[in-house]
Parts: C-alpha cells; sequence; structure tokens
C-alpha cells in the first residue's frame, strides 16, 4: 500500500487526491481517519462488539499459525478464502459468548490464579522462572499490551472452567459401556486377496497417438515452475546478544537485585497433632486439656507418628503420622503456627498452640538452613539473561531503523546491511511453493513473489521469521514458467498412461472376481489361477486388525452377518490395489462384566469425550441461537 501511495501521489494527480484529504480533515479531523478500524465493527455478540482490528489481529494469528505447522505445503489461497475469514469470525463469536455466559453463571479466575498460569509459560520464563522483563518485552515484539493480553488470558480460562465442566459432567451408563463393549471386541473371520495394478504394468500397452494427444490436452502441467532467487538480510536479537559487553559491575549489580532468585529459604519439616475446640463455654478448656495430655505422652516416649493418627483431626495429615512435610516461612500456614515452628530447635516439641483450627502441638522433625548461590555459582546464568534482555531492547530500537532504511531506499539492501551491520545473503532458486533454505519458510517464498517486490524491484517489507527476528530480501534473479517439450515428458506420459490403464485393469478384475464368488466360485482356486496371494483367515477385531488395511477393515464391519453358513462376499478400495473379502463368521463381543479393566476404562473414555463434546456442541449452538449474532461480512 505504502508503494501504491508513493507511486499515485505524484505529478497533477497528486493535487486531487490532497484536495479530497481535505475535506474530511476539515470537518472531523486527521484522527478520524485513524480511528476507523478501531470503530468500525465486523459483529456484535450481545451488548459487545466484535472490532475490525480484533478480527484483523485473530486472522494474522490464524495465518501465522498454519503457516507455521504446514509450511510450503499449505495453499495460500486458503488463506484470503471468504471460508477461512468467516470460520475465523465464527471462533471469535464463540469465544465472546461462552465468556459472556461464563461471567452470568459465575466463572471466575482471580488474580493469583491469573499470575500462575502467565508464569508457567515458557515463553515468558529465563532460567527456568518468569521474567517480567521477558514478559513485557515478548508481548512488545507481538504487538501486544499487557492489559488485553491479561484480559484475554482470564477470559480463556475463565471459558476453559464452563468447557471442563462439560467433560466432567458426563454420565454413561453400564448398559452405554456393555454395547460399546460388544462391537468394540466382536470378531469377524476374513480371508481377502488385494489385486494390486503392478501386476498388469507389462500387460497394457499405450500407444504413441495416446501420448501425443495426452500432451496436447494436458500441455499446462508439462511446464518448468516460475522460479526467484533473493538476496537477503537477517536481524535477529540473537545475533545482537553476542556482540554486547556485560560488564563486571552490571553482573554484581544484577546479582544484588536478583538475590532473591538465587536463594533458597530456610526450610522445615514439620510434625503436628490437631485438637479441635468444641462448641459450648467449656471447649477451649477441654481441648487444652487434652492437647497437655497428649504432650505429656509424646515426652514420656511415645511415637508422635502413632499419636498423631490417633487423636490428631487433621485428616491429610494424620494418616502420614501428623507429617506436613518441608514447610517455608511464606504464609503458607497461620501465623501463630509458623511463629512457633520457626522457633523450635531440630526434634523440640512445641508448647500447645492456638490457632483458628484448634490446639496444636508441633514437632521440627528436621531443618534445611537458608541459602545463597555464591555470584561465582550463577555468574554466566546471569551474563546470559543480560545479553539476552538488552540484545532484545537493542533489537527493538534497531528494527524501527531496518525497516524505515528497507522502505525509504528500496533499490538496494547495502544501504541496511551497512547501517546495521549485517551481511548480504543469497538464496538458492525456488518456486512460489518454497524451496530449501531460507525460503522453506511460507512468508519468504510469499514476499519474493509479491508483485512489488517481483515486478517493481523494490526491497520487501521486514519479515518476522522467529520471534525477535525479521529478515529483508529483493529479488536478484527471476526466471518465467517455460512449456516443456514432448521429447521431454514422453517417458513420463508413457508411465502415467500405463499406470492408469493397470488400474483400470486391477479394478475390473477384481469386480469380475467379486461376481464369480458371488456365482459359487472357490476364491483360493481364482485367487490362485490369477497368481493372486490370499491372505489366511484371520479373526479380526476393531482394536486388533491383525495388520489390515483401514478401509477394508471398515468394509468387512459393514458387511452384514453370513446367514447359514455361507461366506458374505464384498470388496475395498484399499490404496495399494483392489481387495476382494469373504467374510466368513462373525463372534459376539464380550459385555462389560467379562470385559478387563483396560477395555472398560476405553469404553468409559469414549463414551464420556464423545458425550462432552456433543453437550458442548449443543450447549453453544443455544447461545446462538439465544444471543442471535449480529454479522457483516462485507466488512471481512
Amino acid at each position: 500500500m505504502l508503494t501504491t501511495i508513493r507511486e499515485k501521489t505524484q505529478g497533477w494527480i497528486a493535487g486531487i487526491i490532497l484536495g479530497l484529504l481535505a475535506v474530511p480533515f476539515a470537518l472531523w479531523g486527521v484522527n478520524s481517519y485513524f480511528e476507523t478500524d478501531a470503530k468500525l465493527i465486523v459483529a456484535r455478540v450481545g451488548d459487545q462488539d466484535i472490532g475490525v482490528n480484533e478480527y484483523k489481529n485473530a486472522l494474522e494469528e490464524q495465518r501465522r499459525s498454519l503457516q507455521q505447522t504446514f509450511g510450503r505445503g499449505l495453499n495460500q489461497k486458503l488463506l484470503d478464502s471468504p471460508e477461512f475469514k468467516m470460520r475465523t469470525l465464527d471462533d471469535l463469536i464463540d469465544q465472546a459468548l461462552l465468556a459472556q455466559d461464563a461471567q452470568a453463571r459465575g466463572y471466575h479466575i482471580g488474580n493469583d490464579e491469573l499470575a500462575r498460569r502467565i508464569a508457567a509459560i515458557s515463553f515468558f520464563q529465563r532460567a527456568g522462572r518468569f521474567d517480567q522483563q521477558a514478559y513485557t518485552t515478548a508481548l512488545r515484539t507481538l504487538g501486544l499490551n499487557v492489559r488485553s493480553f491479561e484480559a484475554r488470558m482470564r477470559r480463556e480460562a475463565m471459558v476453559k472452567q464452563a468447557v471442563d465442566g462439560f467433560a466432567y459432567s458426563t454420565i454413561v451408563t453400564k448398559a452405554d459401556k456393555d454395547a460399546l463393549l460388544r462391537l468394540e471386541t466382536q470378531a469377524r473371520q476374513t480371508t481377502y486377496v488385494v489385486i494390486k495394478p503392478q501386476q498388469y504394468m507389462d500387460t497394457v500397452a499405450v500407444t504413441a497417438q495416446g501420448v501425443e494427444d495426452y500432451y496436447a490436452s494436458n500441455v499446462d502441467k508439462f511446464k518448468t515452475p516460475e522460479r526467484a532467487r533473493i538476496e537477503y538480510i537477517r536481524f535477529s536479537a540473537v545475533d545482537l546478544s553476542s556482540k554486547i559487553h556485560i560488564s563486571e559491575e552490571d553482573l554484581q549489580k544484577a546479582y544484588a537485585q536478583e538475590l532473591g532468585r538465587y536463594t533458597s529459604p530456610e526450610q522445615r519439616r514439620a510434625s503436628h497433632v490437631l485438637i479441635q475446640v468444641a462448641e459450648g463455654p467449656d471447649g477451649g478448656a477441654q481441648a487444652l486439656q487434652k492437647i497437655q495430655e497428649l504432650r505429656k505422652q509424646l515426652i514420656s516416649g511415645t511415637d508422635f507418628a502413632t499419636l498423631a493418627k490417633k487423636h490428631s483431626a487433621d485428616p491429610g495429615s494424620a494418616a502420614k503420622g501428623g507429617d506436613l512435610g518441608y514447610l517455608t516461612r511464606n504464609g503458607s500456614m497461620v501465623k501463630e503456627f509458623e511463629d512457633a515452628l520457626f522457633n523450635l530447635k531440630k526434634g523440640e516439641l512445641s508448647q500447645p498452640v492456638r490457632t483458628s483450627y484448634g490446639y496444636h502441638l508441633i514437632k521440627l522433625v528436621d531443618l534445611k538452613p537458608l541459602v545463597h548461590k555464591t555470584f561465582k555459582e550463577v555468574r554466566d546464568e546471569i551474563e546470559s539473561a543480560l545479553r539476552i534482555r538488552k540484545a532484545e531492547e537493542q533489537f527493538y530500537e534497531l528494527s524501527e531503523k531496518l525497516r524505515n532504511l528497507a522502505y525509504e531506499q528500496p533499490d538496494s539492501l547495502k544501504p541496511v546491511a551497512e547501517a546495521l551491520g549485517l551481511t548480504i545473503a543469497q538464496s538458492d532458486w525456488f518456486t512460489r511453493s518454497g524451496g530449501e533454505g531460507i525460503a522453506a519458510d511460507a512468508r519468504i517464498a510469499e514476499a519474493a513473489f509479491d508483485p512489488d517486490v517481483l515486478v517493481q524491484g523494490r526491497n520487501s517489507s521486514a519479515i518476522e521469521t522467529a520471534p525477535n527476528t525479521l529478515v529483508v530480501l529483493r529479488v536478484s534473479a527471476h526466471q518465467e514458467a517455460a512449456t516443456l517439450p514432448l521429447s521431454a515428458v514422453r517417458d513420463q506420459i508413457l508411465i502415467l498412461l500405463k499406470q492408469r490403464l493397470a488400474q483400470d485393469a486391477a479394478k475390473q478384475a477384481s469386480g469380475q472376481l467379486l461376481q464369480q464368488l458371488q456365482q459359487g466360485a472357490s476364491l483360493a482356486t481364482l485367487a490362485k489361477s490369477h497368481a493372486w496371494p490370499v491372505v489366511a483367515s484371520k479373526s479380526i477385531t476393531r482394536h486388533q486388525p491383525q495388520g489390515m488395511d483401514p478401509k477394508l477393515l471398515d468394509a468387512v464391519f459393514a458387511a452384514p452377518r453370513p446367514v447359514a453358513g455361507k461366506p458374505v462376499y464384498g470388496s475395498a478400495d484399499v490404496g495399494e490395489g483392489y481387495a476382494v473379502y469373504a467374510l466368513e463368521s462373525v463372534q459376539e463381543g464380550i459385555a462389560g462384566a467379562d470385559a478387563d479393566a483396560e477395555l472398560k476404562n476405553l469404553a468409559n473414555r469414549l463414551l464420556s469425550e464423545r458425550r462432552g463434546r456433543d453437550y458442548f456442541a449443543n450447549y453453544r449452538s443455544g447461545l446462538r441461537q439465544e444471543t442471535k449474532p449480529k454479522i457483516y461480512p462485507d466488512r471481512l
């Protein structure tokens, strides 16, 4: 678009354009133009609007995700199709509907839970721990702000709570499981042959005229593809980090600031006995008397674990002899309990401690003292983290310079390379569908064949090929597609036509064999006369197919049961050829009472997942019908 503006705003036409633009600027101000997308909506869901910017961001995310997954094998036209755009909008509408309903039903994600989820994302971590700088830098690189990202995370987590409710609330009856188990464990005795086209390759003949006719009818298929080579520069934070010097002073300062990260707090392993206070005016005195009696028993030598199992009112620790494991002074226990525990010596038993839960006796079983990692131990880790941080900061600052230089001097990459100290590299030849090396990235191939780059000979815009990595390219050589002569593709066409004829012959043979079997002929006899290998009779189930092709397996289990001992015959296209089978017998499957635990669990899981999906689909459909979202398809 910038190129178009640059070309069209020259000469007399520029005056007309600027004159037209001046009218709305004068009436509504410059901001009205820049706020258009922000105010324009593509859908209204209840009282919530889905704006053009939100839709465009979602569309770009979907495109980027698919390109990363499928690479150059992805059909780029798919990403611009109306169906793809509508599917993206449908996803946004569903998210809005689910979030509104989840909120109305009282689902909630607290700040602590939100913080825990964000801290668990590896992209925001350094050395295995959440890093605030990495968090803000990553969001900035992705074009997001903290407030909108956290609102989105909160909304998605809240919706997941609602969705999980369907998965965990399904009811599967014994009759349901028995019916599924009978189907899944049913066994079928089958004999079959596979007739392969390769068997007929030497018997079919293709005429010279047939080759010529095929070439004439399909000449567009026999072309050397359009190709291009590019020169490019790659700018990344990783490369910058290797050039950054970190002083000892900076390392020491970072160590002092981050000392908490390199400190293992004091840990105390505690066991306790809890006596709850009964209601009534004498409840406290009775509980105190009992805890004092227990303390006397412990002092006299009674085993702590035995006493805790018998008397403690804390069910979680009582079963483990009162053991609470290792604790740190972080507020996870009530203050009175922590104060008492952290004043004990190893092996010491506390006096009765009153908390909101009752009276406790606390024993300090073991102690791990506070440990600081030395600067020497973590120096390399700190240096690496500082390098990355400074590199990301420099990358963010210099990337704008790269974009501006590539645009302002579009006829060469040299100004960009010289200004940023980068090297201009050269690719191999590649087509519109991509190639090797850097051209394996679908975004690179798409940019190289963009008319502005390919035809006009300009630099591309900066392409983000990975986080904190930008590439700018220009086409250095180009070859148009060209039709290959018949002499160059004759052998290729000959093989193709022979394969088609052989395929037809194998299909015809399978049809004739099936007809003969249904008329009473013997499968073994006919197979032997045509040299078709017979796969001997096998007992197969859906989960134990004995190597049978999935398409043939489906056909065998879709076939009717044999009657009066007479086999049922059928056929299936199995890719490598055509299978003809004889279904000889059916053995009923086992019900739940006779199935092993693994099969029962499998049946329960399959039914639960299937019904959970169905419940959720109906729930979502109901929300759509109730809310009736308004869609503006002309704005997509």
